[in-house]
């Protein structure tokens, strides 16, 4: 199993900057459909110049919820069918909209994390886990699992072995895939 992740040569100043106001970014962290609103769509400013935007399918922004073009989304359309949702956003740029791009919205929220042997801390006054010291993943996640927000952090979007064997063929740019730890014995 993998972690969807942010490539760590990706510069932060490219970061897009999610505008709050447009439209609630948490919704996408639920794993449902989200209905969709005539001519309101999420908000995404990013200041790197478009030939770098081009050459991204994926592109990170400060809401970790992934912004993909058509290619990757045809892709996931096809191999995690019915586990994800697309929803059109406004990129902004330098030199204004440009089309073409979609916010992921993961479908499916599994059981993924072995809470036994994890070791993480909750937000005070909470049972909302705020972030983990050391995380372990399920040994065997479901057969028919290919893509999932994890039920106990939402942040983490979770991938299958056979979607990312199938996504590095294609050779996606703007993603990293972390092989997730489990724990053993």
């Amino acid at each position: 199993m993998y972690r969807w992740t942010i490539p760590e040569q990706y510069a932060n100043k490219y970061i897009g900057e999610y505008q709050y106001e447009s439209f609630d970014y948490l919704l996408f962290s639920h794993s449902k459909p989200i209905e969709r609103v005539e001519n309101i769509n999420p908000v995404i400013i990013y200041t790197m110049p478009d030939e770098m935007i081009n050459k991204y399918d994926c592109l990170p922004n400060s809401s970790l919820i992934p912004v993909v073009n058509e290619r990757l989304k045809d892709f996931l359309e096809t191999h995690a069918k019915g586990n994800v949702a697309f929803h059109k956003i406004d990129l902004q740029t330098n030199n204004g909209l440009k089309d073409g791009f979609y916010l992921l919205n993961t479908l499916t929220k599994l059981p993924l994390i072995d809470m036994q042997h994890s070791h993480y801390q909750y937000i005070p006054g909470t049972t909302a886990l705020m972030g983990f010291e050391q995380v372990f993943f399920i040994e065997e996640p479901p057969e028919d699992f290919c893509i999932a927000r994890c039920a106990e952090y939402s942040s983490y979007l979770m991938l299958s072995d056979s979607l990312v064997k199938k996504m590095k063929k294609e050779k996606f740019k703007g993603i990293s895939y972390s092989k997730v730890p489990v724990h053993r014995g």
